[in-house]
């Protein structure tokens, strides 16, 4: 299937089910904003007793330091849900592509397995994060070396070009590692029964030599992007769902076939 095709069924498929896309998303957006806002609740008398305008002196690090603690509770929150959630969405689309209109409740339906879309969200993270580490860890060593010494006549550091090198090496490493685990959700939804290391697994091996594809696939979505951030997020009502529809037909195609969702 091309991605005009892919393309061509998602704006079939989210035809007539804008409306419920968008309170399905709206949903789960006022969620993650309350769990966010929840954890800075106990801090609230801390932050606004703060020195702004010193924190904003000293730097942004300044500031993330001072609330390190409630955003990292935030950050531990959202992580016990958004795995579900998006585990959720897969199986949303992934009903689309079979043919199946999405009801509200569809939103908290990748809860039915709320263990493994927890756990498939922590290792995916950390393997992408991990990978990518044999990049940016030389890169972050040469930043501390930056300005120790230098070839007579160059203008910059041999060191800063090296770091440059290295951080490049990590963006890249990172982008196709994401790219390769990209398809796990896709696959847990569709086999509730397999463990989240094994859709790790099979993402992995059907997004092998895929690369090319998938990022065409993300880089051909550029304009509707600017389209959303240009009208402040208006367009995202249709733009979200159009995107996610694309992506859960072009797992359907490298898969072999249209995807069977259980009705559990």
């Amino acid at each position: 299937m091309t991605t005009k095709e892919m393309k061509a069924n998602a704006r079939e498929q989210i035809k007539g089910n804008i409306g419920i896309l968008f309170v399905i998303w709206l949903v789960y957006t006022l969620i993650i904003a309350a769990i966010e806002l929840l954890a800075f609740v106990p801090f609230l008398g801390s932050i606004f007793a703060l020195d702004w305008v010193y924190l904003a002196e000293a730097g942004a690090m300044s500031v993330i330091m001072e609330l390190i603690i409630p955003i990292s509770i935030a950050t531990v929150l959202v992580a016990l849900v958004v795995g579900a959630f998006q585990l959720s969405f897969a199986k949303i689309f992934l009903g689309l592509a079979a043919g199946k209109r999405p009801i509200i409740k569809d939103a908290f339906g990748g809860f039915r397995k709320w263990g493994k879309a927890v756990w498939l969200c922590i290792i995916t993270t950390f393997l992408v994060i991990a990978w990518s580490l044999i990049g940016f860890a030389p890169a972050i060593g040469f930043a501390g070396f930056f300005g120790s010494g230098t070839i007579p006549g160059s203008v910059l550091p041999w060191d800063f070009f090296l770091g440059l090198i290295c951080l490049a090496a990590g963006a890249v490493i990172l982008i196709v590692k994401a790219i390769s685990y990209s398809q796990a959700f896709f696959v847990l939804a569709d086999n509730p029964n397999m463990t989240a290391k094994e859709a790790l697994n099979e993402s992995s091996d059907i997004m092998d030599g895929r690369f090319w594809s998938f990022l065409l696939l993300i880089l051909s979505f550029i304009g509707w992007i600017l389209l959303g951030l240009v009208t402040l997020g208006i367009a995202f009502i249709w733009v979200g769902p159009y995107m996610y529809a694309t992506l859960a037909n072009y797992y359907n195609s490298i898969k072999g076939s249209v995807s069977s969702i259980d009705n559990e």
